[in-house]
């Protein structure tokens, strides 16, 4: 049974959380209290009500659980805010930010956020900022997945950019060229009829729905739209890779990581790419109830010479990296020049790195998503032999 500790005397969190998770060991305390907290807990959650930031560390010391949870409270001024989370992770101590619910909270701690809508055989990626290279690893991702014999589809719900730059010979549709099919009742596509407005890549064996080229278009899609659209693509294939964008302040990709059992976040080494994720984290997606640690982090150009390593970046963006694509600098720009993925490049070196990077993702991605992998065995020598 889960031993969980509150320090604090809120009864309606205690209630909600109790009602959750019934079949954890729910105990309460006060600060004052040197009882119940020389047990061992599994989750340790405090109210900064009861513990002050100053005395917070050495409280912490007193302690002995798993996992320590910080409960700030809302402030008019937002460094002071700032201040509690930062002395949260220098002591190891996950922050719960303010303006949530109890049951948003209560979510955040037990990891459940927003799951249970997930569809299994979804998959999300999205930016920190733009021209971060998430249309780039999304397409790679699909690529690795359909050489395993999935049936792959890559949806571009990206409302900034149709995402045809990696493809060569674009034939389908795009997202906006379909508004009408999707909203009009009279005109909806069936399941079945999605995979023949999309394209079909004859060398990397993937479907493609670009996403919007008209940019008018990216404010008219409903909610409701798109999470028929994305449900009607989880039917008709193994994968669906939805490449979101960086900007989760429309429907399109806000729905997309509503709809995806696995999300992935592009990010890098800029200082920018971590300020616009947790300014993105703090006024948009914690409000919604989407926390950090559901999110997988992909380090794109990275540099191993830059004092920002991606130990450093996984503390900085509370979310774990999964893997690092090296910066390819001239090959990088010559690949997406002549339209071809980095494991496609003509340089062997370039293409080994980063056949070597997207393997780590497949192999996470896989195991989330709970897909088979096959591999086709090469018949060489005797064995060729026989058969032929």
């Amino acid at each position: 049974m889960k031993k969980v500790l509150f320090i604090g005397d809120d009864h309606n969190f205690r209630k909600e959380y109790q009602q959750l998770d019934p079949e954890s060991d729910f105990k309460t305390a006060r600060s004052s209290d040197p009882v119940k907290r020389e047990e061992e807990y599994d989750i340790l959650i405090i109210s900064d009500r009861e513990v002050q930031p100053l005395t917070l560390s050495t409280f912490v010391q007193d302690c002995r659980a798993h996992q320590i949870y910080y409960l700030i409270s809302d402030n008019h001024k937002n460094s002071i805010i700032d201040n509690k989370i930062t002395l949260c992770k220098q002591n190891g101590i996950k922050p719960i930010q303010p303006k949530q619910t109890n049951t948003q909270i209560v979510h955040r701690i037990l990891g459940i956020s927003h799951k249970a809508n997930g569809i299994r055989n979804v998959c999300a990626v999205m930016g920190t900022h733009p021209q971060v290279g998430t249309t780039m690893i999304t397409l790679e991702l699909a690529k690795k997945l359909a050489e395993q014999e999935q049936t792959v589809c890559v949806m571009g719900l990206n409302q900034f950019n149709p995402g045809t730059a990696f493809v060569e010979n674009y034939v389908g549709n795009t997202l906006d060229e379909l508004y009408a099919q999707i909203v009009d009742n009279r005109q909806t596509i069936k399941p079945h009829e999605l995979i023949n407005y999309m394209h079909f890549d004859e060398n990397r064996k993937f479907h493609y729905l670009a996403g919007n080229q008209d940019f008018s278009k990216r404010g008219y899609f409903k909610s409701e739209d798109i999470e028929h659209l994305i449900g009607m693509a989880s039917e008709q294939f193994d994968v669906v890779l939805l490449d979101v964008g960086f900007s989760p302040c429309n429907n399109l990709t806000l729905q997309g990581l509503f709809k995806a059992e696995v999300k992935l976040v592009v990010g890098s080494q800029q200082p920018h790419s971590a300020k616009m994720w947790n300014q993105m984290n703090n006024d948009i997606l914690r409000i919604l109830g989407l926390t950090t640690d559901e999110f997988l982090l992909v380090v794109n150009r990275y540099k191993l010479d830059l004092p920002t390593d991606a130990k450093a970046l996984q503390n900085t963006l509370e979310v774990p990296v999964i893997t690092t694509i090296p910066e390819f600098g001239i090959e990088g720009t010559i690949c997406e020049m002549e339209k071809k993925l980095l494991t496609e490049s003509r340089d062997k070196t370039v293409k080994k790195r980063a056949e070597n990077s997207m393997e780590s993702m497949l192999a996470v991605v896989n195991e989330r998503l709970g897909t088979k992998v096959t591999r086709t065995k090469e018949k060489t020598g005797l064995w060729n032999r026989l058969l032929s």
